[in-house]
């Protein structure tokens, strides 16, 4: 049956504006469509490219991109040899030298509309995935951990054991920093969960932590 008069909404949460039923506000579809990429952990010393995944609709007018790192002033992109202002920004590189986080700030431009999105630079330790041992075999609970590409990044590598004391990792493992961490072993005479953490600082003296669960059987 077609009803021949409008049916009341009890579901109506709020009565709608009388400037809404007689000026309905028109869809405004945005200029650009923007799709920034993700946030990425980079090692100390390792190059990247914060804005590798960059995506802007085709379609897209841009007037002007620029970007800045942290709270520093602003870069005009520059499209040069690049086919596109969006390659030219693909392209754009990045070297932490720190331990902690760094948020890149990109701004689109096209007409009158401006379009701000970020990225995220992390760089922590990461000691890798837990492990699996016996009672008095040799493990080498950081082998797949990562924290720096250039060892000339990192001034000092510790490690504790169920939050005992923080002990440097003996050079006995290696004078590259780097490959003393993924060198280091011990081994454990009872059996159990053991927490091993890895502690790594910078040249500039911030600090990194990240920790394992070793599961040792007997």
């Amino acid at each position: 049956m077609i009803r021949t008069f409008p049916m009341p909404n009890s579901y109506r949460a709020h009565p709608v504006k009388s400037s809404n039923r007689s000026h309905p506000v028109p869809f405004e579809e945005t200029p650009i469509f923007v799709l920034q990429g993700s946030a990425k952990n980079v090692e100390l010393g390792r190059l990247c490219y914060p804005f590798r995944e960059l995506f802007v609709s085709e379609d897209a007018n841009i007037d002007q991109i620029r970007y800045k790192l942290d709270s520093g002033s602003w870069t005009v992109v520059s499209q040069g040899s690049q086919p596109t202002l969006v390659r030219a920004v693909q392209n754009v590189t990045f070297t932490p030298d720190d331990f902690g986080t760094y948020t890149y700030t990109l701004e689109i431009t096209s007409g009158d509309f401006l379009l701000t999105r970020e990225v995220n630079i992390i760089s922590a330790v990461n000691a890798g995935a837990d492990k699996v041992a016996r009672k008095d075999a040799t493990l080498k609970p950081f082998f797949d951990a990562k924290f720096a590409y250039d060892s000339s990044k990192v001034s000092a590598v510790e490690y504790s054991v169920n939050g005992g004391t923080d002990t440097a990792i003996p050079t006995t493992f290696g004078s590259d920093l780097v490959d003393r961490v993924k060198h280091f072993s011990l081994s454990f005479s009872s059996a159990g969960e053991k927490k091993i953490e890895l502690i790594v600082t910078d040249a500039n003296s911030n600090e990194s932590r990240d920790h394992i669960t070793a599961r040792i059987s007997s």
